[in-house]
């Protein structure tokens, strides 16, 4: 497994006005990620979508890994396994 930062993440976003969004692990006092947030609103509206898909990286890693424990062959597990190769680093 890789070494990543374990979860939840959050994603700050006190401060709407910000040029930043930033996701942050909880149990660390170090950013995941920086995302500039651009002023034209479907651009801004885009970024603060791609922080929630951040935020929810490792829950999406500990599903498809779920999901690898229930053995069911086909399809389904090598998308799942292919996902957590991915997530991994190893794909």
């Amino acid at each position: 497994m890789s070494k990543h930062t374990p979860g939840p993440w959050i994603c700050d976003d006190s401060y709407p006005d910000d040029e930043f969004r930033y996701v942050l692990s909880r149990g660390f006092p170090f950013g995941i990620a920086r995302l500039r947030l651009p002023r034209e609103k479907p651009l801004r509206q885009e970024q603060k979508a791609n922080a929630g898909l951040i935020v929810s990286a490792p829950d999406l890693l500990e599903f498809a890994q779920w999901v690898l424990s229930l053995k069911t062959g086909g399809m389904i597990e090598a998308r799942a396994r292919a996902v957590v190769a991915k997530a991994e680093g190893s794909a």
